[in-house]
Parts: structure tokens; sequence; C-alpha cells
């Protein structure tokens, strides 16, 4: 089953892989995100513990957070419902907790989720991220908060979903208890 369809379970096809596009009406179509999140779909859990698939992984999801980004500031609506009806978020925040995950990968998670919460503009945008039980799934998140990088890009995120909530008022966070 795939994580992203049913929630997790890779494998990646070579054919799948994320290909960089110089045409710009190309690189940042509803169709590349749908290309873009089929390959992401193909992945397996277990290919975390192969050599390269983290960097294909991360390649990915930069890739799918440039797009939802552009669709966001273009105000076309269409990419983020595809990254709604898809739950793209609630696989991210999954992933980000698994075990077999490198840090690498939680690291470009991180990042990608705080970009995706920094530039969300529509209120129906702010509203999924803030609904749903995202952002209390993700303070729960068992991460190496050890590591000081980790925990720098969780605290950049976690600011921007408490001013992101400040902003419209629509949820009360759960307290973490660590």
């Amino acid at each position: 089953m795939s994580f992203l369809s049913g929630l997790f379970g890779w494998t990646f096809a070579g054919e799948g892989q994320a290909v960089a596009s110089s045409d710009s009406s190309k690189q940042y179509s509803f169709e590349r995100l749908q290309q873009l999140y089929n390959g992401l779909a193909q992945f397996r859990e277990s290919d975390l513990e192969k050599s390269g698939e983290g960097d294909k992984l991360i390649e990915t999801v930069r890739q799918i957070t440039e797009v939802l980004i552009w669709g966001e500031q273009t105000n076309n609506s269409q990419f983020f419902d595809f990254f709604c009806e898809k739950s793209i978020f609630s696989d991210l925040v999954h992933v980000l907790g698994l075990k077999k995950a490198s840090k690498k990968v939680k690291l470009q998670l991180l990042q990608t989720l705080s970009m995706l919460v920094q530039n969300i503009r529509r209120q129906t945008s702010v509203y999924y991220i803030l609904s749903n039980n995202h952002v209390n799934r993700l303070m729960s998140t068992n991460m190496d908060f050890d590591d000081e990088e980790v925990l720098a890009y969780y605290i950049t995120l976690m600011k921007w979903c408490s001013q992101l909530s400040a902003r419209d008022s629509c949820l009360v966070l759960k307290q973490r208890t660590n």
C-alpha cells in the first residue's frame, strides 16, 4: 500500500523519479504536481534503508514544495486542493517520525513543512493546516531534540504554526508535554 495514497509504504521506481524541468510553465503545472506525487507514492518505507533513496525522496519533496508554493502565490487553488485531497501533509509528518528516515530526510521535511506554513495565503489552505489535528500530530512526533539542527528547524516550524494560528485564530494548539 502506498504511503501517500494509503499511508505509507514506498517503492521508488526509476521512472517515477523527479526531474527538474527548464520550462517553468511545465515545472509549475498541475500535471507536474501529479507526476511528482505519483513518484512519491511509489516509495516504500524500506526504501529509506537503500543507498541514495533518501536523496530521491528529498528531491521529490523539495520539488513538490516549490510547485505548491507557486500555486499558492499565483492563487491557484487546484494545487493545494490536490495536496489536501492526497493527505500529503499528514504523510510528510508520518515520515518525519520514522526511525528509518535519515537526519537529512527529516531536515528536508521540517524545511518543507515550514516553507508551506510560511507561504500559504488562502484561508482554506490555512484552515486545512490548522484543522484535522495536523499540528497536534506534528507536535507529538518523536524527533531527536538532542540534535541542535533538528531542534532549530523544529522550533522554526512551530513558530510559524503558532503565528499562523494566532493570525487566523481558528485553532488552539495542544501543549507539548515533554
